[in-house]
């Protein structure tokens, strides 16, 4: 809103004032000139005048009950039908339109007992009472509205099959209109309660589906082991008969007079074979094949010569000495294409003819090229085969064996050739079978085969596995085998598994040495499971091993594997070695074994209340026994033992192996907790697909009633992404008679169990999984004395739909945003992101916020948080974020047990006074994490690493390890470097245990690390350890490397009585760094980068002293400190940083100088490499200690005339010029003359460059004046332009800023202190500004100044910059900046409206001196239409007077000189300018009139005119969010041109000030104008003023009122009404004369004429208050002296005027009249 509030303008120019004003005139009569000096109003009393202008403001509140109000029982239940009805009596005729009402006062039995199904598709409601005892029943509904009494009960043991089922179907939303005295409780429209609901409104549940002492979670005691698996199927030797031994073909052809024919073999068609004498390998005979056409003529054998046991799919070994003989001799023969390429090598291969006469072959056995020594040297073919049904179809015409492949022309000869099956030897019975499943894995069980091993090929490449001598070994006791020819990097060493050995759950250890003959840098070989099902293959790798090389040799390969469920349905089983890289060279394998340890997952025992309760049948979840929440298990229970100690033994469906192993240790610390999921009585969701139409149960604003809801099993409920849609709700319901109690939540779509503006409910005992969303949750922050006990939730899953405002994304199993309710011994066993959440907001949100609008949930006192157990989060076991907790009492986290979770254990974030109590951690990323909160104890707590327990399950069953990357390490402790409050308290950790944090682990970490991850560069935290243990497994105690890294100095921890980690002292510190000066005798800690120093007695207190200064410019200035004390001195080399800054801009870095100094007094200073004395724009001191009295900082001297680096950029190296970038780049460029400076790639308007001001200079009111020459460029080339006028947008001009850091965080910021004022030109112009420096600025301990604001793609360049102090400027001087527009520009400078700015010529200035420059405007179209400046609030001391003036004048667009009324105070169209404030206070303007063209004014340079006024600032002024100095003008169509604009404070010495020793200013018109007096008279003409020369008494100025057109047309002033007070009496005195018009005579008039042409002037005093709409008029009659009028004479008039009461300004009753001519105190 905008109101014109002209508070100090003349005459009528008041009517329109927003408080009281006073004014003074008098009147002539129309035909006379009016002249008058020597005006004077005085008081006869003075006291001050209070004046208040409050302006009240309607409070809106929005009524808005909490969602509903109250449901009441109702009274017609009271008394209640006795006894019941049964449903099968009265069921029909309760039931319409599928509508199940039960009338108010009437009670049902449901006495169905078969199981049937009852659909209600209009849904239930019960009003009077429904009870379900021991039914059996299927319910199909709608809803169920319960506004009397439902009940069911059903405690038999649990089975895995619900007695009583309700199904909610549908999904149109259920709206029912309550019954009286409910029926308004949801409004006219009714109660919309969503879709597939179960509602309480009013009424009562007595639900419960399970008994009292049957547990819902519990721990095994112990495991029997399952003994290994006897497979019915698994390998068998050959069965030999007499007709088939087993040996299919053993020839060595070394019988007397042996015939070839005799052997059965032949050479083919065409080919001779023969048998050669001697020249075998081992001088026996051979065969030989001859005159070979034909790469398939070779050595053959029918099959039908072969015994007649030929079996498909049993394995066959073959082996069989052969040689290659070439054309010539042995010395001098042609090679064959098998040695010169590798090709038609020897092979084994079947051939057959199928009944349709088609040829078949296939490849049994090969020998690779490099196994084949020569020509004519002898080499084995050795391998086995399996044959097919194909192959050995008896409708095949034949088939046949051969040894073939060579070119033609190739003699092909053989010898010991062997086919078999393999001896029984080679197998193991079914009793064995599985108990090592790689069987032979030492080489020595056939010495001429692998067998059971073979080489795996998925290519088919045909690679060969043989039983070799140890090649690194000198004796020839050892077989290994060996894959000298591998082709791939998958090819190795193989064998099959017994599928039915791998029973899920059934734990193998697997182990094997090998060695890879590898020149190049190592490799890892890992161990891999194929496993085919359905006729698909898949791959796991399941163990990894050392690297291996030539140079490493044999490696050990180690590990276990747990069978899984997809291990157990497979087909075939193979275990594989292959490669990470190589591919070609040679393997070697040992001593491979696969031996059972369990055959099963085992059956876990528990205690006699599981045995009582839980059978066969029901359904289990297994918490995650891993860091990942996925691996918890849901499975049925198989069968149940009751043993004789009324204990009971489990088996369980699925693989739990690795949960129980846990359990099954010595220690029971991290036992893996069984929930119960199945119930009696089960709710469920028809539609488990649509995760937004879940059934509900709301418990719907009904206080006072108990509740029972016990034992059910909800499954698919909630609407995901929808307000109050929950599982469970209960909603503004306070009872401390209701309990949740042992019900199992499933598959729910958004959350599990929500207390919202609910106190005093008791949520015990229940179990949630595979959950979405929070899951136990309060909801707004209202909600206390509520109480949470042995809960348990797993999986808990993040949803995809959120509703609004709410976190469900990151989801907590437990969502705490009230500390003050009580948690004890619940578990939060998997979420994918946290166990406990507590979300302390300031204030209450949502519907209760309105309820409790003080209550501050990030204040409550922690009610109790006790055993409370989390374990297998994706990010946080327990944590207090992001808004940070801050009780004022201490907040104890008692006896914890926090495991396995991915990120830290317990989060403190941002607050304070933490207590962690007893309690265990283990296995976590961190265990304990603080960030920047104060007083935090860590007591009697046992904190491991990696536990024994948790590297067997990684080892045993390849789960998940903490370490889930390289770089991460595990930590016990991780402590912030910052304080949130540096006043208070640290952290203190007393009695603690570390264990388990040792190099040797797979998981290494610190027991204690200090965090890098900082706010800001400086450790301003306390930390002390006391009484703290290590224990001889951690070597890992402490860790500063994190923190040094991140440039953090000064890290100080003070420890005593602890077990001596770093001396032997019984005290002392850990530091950072070492300074052996000031008696710091400090010594490395190896391992920390820190240093102990031991208290010897000598050293009492320390003090970590940190000074930070600007990084550029301190590359070599080093920081020396003097002890006053001793006089001892050390200097120090500061490091750069660069801080957290999100940007991570180049002005986010500084230099740091760190020291820790016993207690005394220093004096530091900077010095360069020539030990000169320097000062680097800044030098913050900070400590954190009190033993140091006093540290001082010289700083030189300095002018202040310049207070930036660098201005001209003559050092020319863009990085250390000592400017810096924020998020761009810098570069050197050509300036104006020489260098200048320019941004490089900028993507953000905020992209820019600056520097750090000369703190020295930068005191409180100082004023500084900024010119610098700036120039645009396109970052592509060519120059770039702005515009000026716009004050956001795309093509904004640049703008210099202030940002001001205290404690390395921005604490006030001063935005646009200098802009570019036109008008531009294409090249460099000027950035211009003035600001005074703010206390906040003052104080701040550096101050950076900015340039920035341009378009994204555009350079911005500067040059030659100066901010220098200018005394002539600023809040005690002008306050007007660039208000001579000397520069040539009008930067500083807007405009009113829509309109532009133009130079133009000077005025003269007070001196006379012609100026260069003044500002006009252009196409002016409304009043306020004119140049404008927002000017310093604070520069405006409520009460203090100012002084406005400037030169001004109105000019054509042509620039023609033209008119205005210079005595007509208003926006009239004629009017001459005027001069304003515009305030905006709480989003109100107004506008005040400060100053006024002179009327009567000397015109000295022929045109120019004066605009002068001194005005009182006001409260609005200084409390103005944006105070706006504008030039304005009722003439419009005209330009308006100023010049020597200024607004200053006034002075003691000003002679026009306000003073209530005299009302009237300027009263002997001694200046010669009639400066601060206008013309009364409205908006008709009413005449003009002159000044006319001699006044009375023949000196100085008279004025002269000429052409007024009426009676009351005079000249006015307005007065300070600060002076004018009821009751006050006041002198008035004014020299007066009259002159005809026409004739130019004195004349004369009558004094007691009261009205008519003859009437004399007459002094009048206007009052006028808008606040009640009245002005009144108060003639000057008392006393007066003037009797008869002397028109020859200047005639005095004297008398006085008493304020009368009802006409004090500060009188409530005074009205205004607007009618001046009928003005009555009655109107």
């Amino acid at each position: 809103m905008v109101t014109l509030s002209n508070r100090i303008l003349l005459g009528l120019a008041l009517v329109l004032a927003p408080r009281p004003g006073l004014a003074f005139f008098y009147r002539s009569r129309e035909s006379t000139v009016a002249a008058a000096d020597s005006i004077l109003v005085t008081p006869e009393t003075i006291t001050n005048v209070v004046y208040t202008n409050e302006k009240e403001q309607q409070q809106h509140r929005d009524l808005q009950t909490l969602g509903n109000a109250s449901f009441v029982p109702l009274s017609c239940n009271s008394p209640m039908q006795s006894p019941c009805d049964s449903f099968s009596s009265v069921g029909a005729s309760y039931t319409t339109s599928g509508l199940l009402t039960i009338p108010c006062g009437k009670c049902v039995t449901m006495d169905i007992t078969d199981n049937r199904t009852l659909t209600f598709t209009g849904g239930m409601r019960i009003i009077g009472q429904l009870d379900f005892p021991n039914s059996a029943v299927v319910i199909k509904t709608s809803s169920v509205i319960v506004e009397g009494e439902l009940s069911m009960v059903s405690t038999d043991p649990i089975t895995g099959t619900p007695k009583i089922k309700v199904i909610l179907t549908g999904s149109a939303p259920v709206i029912f209109t309550p019954s009286t005295p409910n029926q308004m409780a949801c409004g006219l429209q009714g109660c919309n309660v969503g879709p597939k609901a179960i509602v309480v409104a009013g009424g009562k549940l007595n639900v419960k589906g399970i008994a009292d002492d049957c547990p819902t979670v519990a721990f095994m005691l112990s495991k029997d082991d399952e003994a290994q698996q006897t497979p019915s199927v698994f390998p068998q030797a050959f069965n030999a008969t007499e007709s088939c031994s087993g040996i299919l073909i053993q020839q060595n052809f070394d019988g007397p007079d042996l015939l070839v024919r005799q052997t059965n073999f032949t050479g083919g068609m065409g080919a001779v074979e023969s048998i050669v004498s001697g020249g075998s390998y081992d001088g026996s005979n051979f065969i030989m094949i001859n005159n070979r056409m034909k790469h398939w003529h070779g050595v053959t054998i029918d099959a039908n010569n072969l015994p007649p046991c030929l079996q498909p799919g049993a394995i066959i070994l073959f082996s069989a000495k052969v040689m290659l003989k070439t054309n010539g001799t042995q010395l001098a023969h042609k090679r064959s294409r098998c040695f010169n390429s590798g090709a038609g090598c020897p092979v084994l291969k079947a051939t057959y003819m199928t009944s349709d006469g088609k040829v078949r072959s296939r490849t049994l056995v090969v020998v690779f090229p490099s196994e084949i020594p020569d020509d004519w040297k002898w080499f084995s073919l050795k391998g086995q085969f399996t044959l097919d049904s194909t192959l050995l179809d008896p409708s095949n015409v034949y088939l046949y064996f051969s040894i073939e492949g060579p070119e033609a022309g190739i003699k092909l000869c053989a010898d010991d050739i062997l086919m078999k099956y393999p001896p029984a030897s080679a197998y193991l019975n079914e009793t064995a079978v599985c108990s090592d499943l790689a069987y032979g894995g030492d080489a020595e069980l056939l010495p001429d085969f692998s067998f059971p091993f073979y080489a795996y090929s998925a290519d088919g490449s045909g690679v060969v596995a043989q039983v070799v001598e140890d090649p690194t070994s000198d004796n020839n006791n050892n077989h290994v085998f060996a894959m000298p020819s591998r082709l791939q990097p998958y090819n190795g060493l193989a064998f099959r598994i017994t599928p039915q050995c791998a029973a899920v759950g059934s734990t193998y250890r697997f182990s094997a040495r090998l060695f890879v003959n590898r020149t190049a840098p190592a490799d890892t070989p890992v161990v891999v499971l194929r496993r085919k099902i359905n006729g698909t293959t898949s791959f796991e790798s399941i163990i990894t091993c050392p690297e291996t090389n030539s140079t490493i040799g044999w490696v050990q390969c180690k590990g276990y594997y747990t069978f899984k469920d997809a291990d157990s349905t497979a087909s075939e089983l193979q275990v594989s070695f292959a490669m990470i890289k190589d591919t070609f060279s040679p393997a070697f394998y040992d001593d491979v074994k696969f031996v059972v340890i369990s055959g099963g997952p085992g059956r876990p025992k528990f205690n006699a209340d599981v045995a009582n309760c839980w059978n066969a049948g029901s359904s289990v979840v297994m918490g995650s026994p891993t860091v990942l929440v996925d691996d918890s298990l849901s499975m049925k229970i198989v069968n149940k033992t009751v043993n004789t100690d009324n204990t009971a033994t489990l088996k369980f469906t699925g693989n739990y192996a690795a949960s129980t192993a846990t359990a099954s240790d010595v220690s029971q610390e991290f036992a893996t907790e069984f929930a119960l999921i199945s119930r009696n009585i089960l709710f469920e969701s028809e539609d488990l697909t649509n995760k937004a139409n879940g059934a509900t149960l709301t418990i719907l604003n009904t206080p006072g009633v108990p509740q029972l809801l016990q034992g059910v099993l909800l499954n698919g409920f909630g609407q995901q992404g929808v307000a109050n849609r929950f599982p469970v709700l209960f909603k503004a319901c306070n009872s401390s008679n209701s309990f949740i109690l042992k019900n199992a939540i499933t598959n729910s779509n958004q959350r599990c169990i929500v207390l919202q503006a609910t106190n005093g409910i008791t949520v015990k005992d229940n179990v949630a999984f595979n959950t979405a969303g929070h899951c136990y949750a309060l909801q707004e922050g209202s909600e206390v004395n509520n109480i949470f006990e042995g809960n348990f939730g797993a999986r808990t899953k993040a949803a995809k739909l959120v509703i609004f405002g709410e976190t469900d994304n990151y989801p907590a199993t437990f969502l705490i945003t009230n500390p003050n309710n009580f948690f004890s011994g619940n578990i939060a066993a998997g979420s994918e992101d946290t166990g406990f959440l507590f979300d302390l907001k300031p204030s209450v949100v949502g519907e209760s916020a309105r309820y409790y609008p003080v209550l501050n949930p990030s204040l409550q006192p922690l009610g109790s948080f006790i055993e409370n157990v989390a374990h297998s989060n994706r990010a946080y076991g327990v944590r207090l974020w992001p808004s940070g907790y801050n009780p004022t009492t201490t907040a104890s986290f008692i006896n914890l047990k926090i495991f396995r979770n991915v990120g830290s254990g317990i989060f403190f974030h941002a607050g304070q006074n933490f207590a962690v109590n007893g309690g265990i951690f283990a296995d976590n990323r961190i265990g304990i994490d603080i960030k920047e909160s104060d007083n935090v104890v860590v007591n009697g707590t046992e904190i491991m690493g990696l536990t024994d327990q948790y590297q067997s399950l990684m080892e045993r069953y390849q789960v998940a390890s903490p370490c889930f990357l390289e770089t991460v390490k595990l930590t016990g402790i991780r402590l912030s470097a910052n304080a949130g409050n540096s006043s208070r308290p640290g952290t203190n950790i007393t009695f603690v245990d570390f264990s388990r944090f040792n190099s040797n682990l797979s998981c290494t970490g610190y027991a204690i690390s200090v965090s890098g991850d900082v706010s800001h560069q400086w450790f301003d935290t306390s930390v002390t350890l006391h009484n703290t243990t290590f224990n001889e497994d951690t070597d890992l105690k402490i860790n500063l490397c994190d923190v040094i890294s991140a440039g953090i100095g000064g890290v100080l921890i003070a420890e005593s009585g602890s077990s001596p980690p770093f001396g032997s002292a019984e005290s002392g510190i850990i530091q950072s760094t070492s300074y052996e000066s000031f008696n710091l005798n400090c010594a490395d800690i190896p391992g920390t980068c820190g240093f102990y120093c031991p208290n010897n007695g000598s050293i009492v207190e320390v003090t970590r002293v940190m000074v930070t200064t600007a990084s550029q410019g301190t590359e070599r200035v080093r920081l020396q400190i003097i002890s006053n004390d001793s006089n001892s001195a050390v200097s120090i080399i500061g490091t750069p940083v660069v801080g957290p800054d999100i940007k991570k801009a180049l002005w986010t870095q500084r230099r740091y100088y760190v020291i820790i100094l016993p207690a005394g007094n220093y004096t530091a200073s900077f010095k360069d490499e020539n030990d000169v004395v320097v000062w680097p724009a800044f030098g913050t001191v900070k400590t954190k200690g009190s033993a140091v009295k006093t540290f001082t900082i010289q700083e030189p001297k300095t002018s202040c005339n310049q207070i930036v680096p660098n201005a001209a950029f003559s050092i020319g190296d863009a990085l250390h010029s000592g400017w810096y970038h924020t998020n761009c780049g810098l570069q050197i460029v050509p300036g104006v003359i020489g260098n200048g400076l320019a941004t490089l790639t900028r993507n953000s308007f905020t992209d820019g460059l600056g520097t750090f001001l000369d703190s020295r200079c930068l005191n409180d009111g100082t004023t500084f004046e900024i010119n610098i020459d700036i120039q645009l460029m396109q970052e592509a080339g060519g120059i770039a332009t702005c515009d000026t006028a716009p004050s956001t947008g795309h093509r904004i001009c640049p703008r210099g800023s202030l940002i001001g850091l205290k404690n390395g965080t921005i604490a006030c910021t001063d935005w646009g202190v200098a802009n570019v004022g036109g008008p531009l030109v294409l090249g460099w112009n000027k950035l211009y500004g003035v600001f005074s420096v703010s206390s906040c600025m003052a104080d701040a301990d550096e101050v950076f100044f900015q340039i920035d604001r341009v378009r994204p793609s555009i350079s911005i360049q500067i040059d030659n910059v100066l901010i220098s102090k200018n005394d002539k400027l600023g809040c005690n001087a002008e306050i007007i900046e660039n208000g001579n527009f000397d520069f040539g520009h009008y930067a500083s400078w807007n405009w009113m409206g829509n309109i532009g700015l133009k130079m133009a010529p000077g005025a003269p200035d007070v001196t006379g001196r012609v100026t260069y420059f003044s500002l006009s405007t252009t196409n002016r179209s409304a009043w306020f239409n004119g140049p404008s400046q927002n000017l310093n609030p604070s520069c405006f001391v409520p009460g203090e007077q100012y002084v406005v003036r400037m030169s001004v004048y109105m000019a054509e667009y042509n620039g023609s000189v033209c008119d205005c009324n210079d005595v007509q105070m208003t926006q009239r169209s004629d009017a001459c300018p005027m001069a304003y404030l515009k305030t905006n206070v709480n989003g109100v303007s107004n506008i005040y009139t400060i100053g006024t063209t002179v009327a009567g004014y000397n015109v000295t340079a022929g045109k120019w005119r004066l605009i002068y006024g001194v005005f009182k600032a006001t409260s609005d002024f200084s409390n103005s969010t944006t105070l706006t100095f504008m030039v304005g003008a009722g003439l419009v169509g005209k330009n308006i041109i100023v010049d020597n604009v200024s607004v200053r404070r006034a002075r003691a010495g000003d002679i026009y000030n306000f003073t209530c020793s005299n009302l009237v200013r300027n009263g002997d018109f001694a200046v010669g104008d009639a400066r601060f007096y206008a013309v009364f008279g409205g908006d008709s003409p009413s005449g003009r003023i002159e000044m006319s020369s001699p006044g009375a008494g023949g000196v100085g100025h008279s004025a002269v009122l000429k052409n007024a057109q009426s009676y009351w047309n005079g000249i006015v002033q307005q007065l300070d009404v600060s002076c004018w007070k009821a009751n006050e009496q006041w002198a008035v005195s004014v020299k007066l004369r009259l002159k005809e018009r026409a004739t130019g005579l004195w004349k004369t008039c009558d004094r007691s004429a009261t009205f008519g042409d003859t009437m004399c002037p007459l002094p009048t005093i206007y009052a006028v208050k808008p606040s009640e709409r009245k002005k009144l008029f108060y003639k000057i009659t008392a006393g007066a002296s003037l009797t008869v009028w002397d028109a020859s004479i200047w005639n005095l008039f004297t008398g006085t005027i008493t304020v009368q009461h009802y006409s004090s300004i500060t009188d409530d009753k005074l009205r205004l009249c607007l009618d001046l001519h009928s003005c009555s105190e009655s109107r």
